[in-house]
């Protein structure tokens, strides 16, 4: 529960420290985003992406600015050899994805 008392965001972050759900939000938003880019790309023929959140616990959730990208999760292209990170910028509500090698991707 976040807890205003203790707060180490902006209040236009909204909720702070972020809900989980929040959090599984942005992944998944990054994951349908993701579908979109590689739609036409041979090698996504039938793909199944695998989205995974991080647990909020997991996360580093203290303020250091509005530059500030947390790691909340990863999506694996299933049988493909492929995977990205998910970056999310609170202070935007922006992400990014980083594409990595399976063999760099850990759960």
């Amino acid at each position: 529960m976040p807890d205003d008392a203790n707060r180490t965001a902006p209040k236009n972050w909204g909720p702070w420290p972020p809900e989980q759900g929040r959090i599984n939000a942005v992944v998944e938003r990054a994951a349908r985003t993701l579908a979109r880019q590689i739609a036409g790309e041979e090698w996504a023929s039938g793909v199944i992406l695998l989205a995974l959140p991080r647990s909020r616990d997991e996360l580093n959730l203290s303020f250091t600015g509005k530059e500030t990208e947390i790691l909340v999760g990863h999506i694996r292209a299933v049988e493909r050899h492929k995977g990205w990170m998910v970056f999310w910028a609170p202070a935007t509500d922006t992400g990014r994805l980083h594409p990595i090698g399976v063999d760099d991707w850990r759960a």
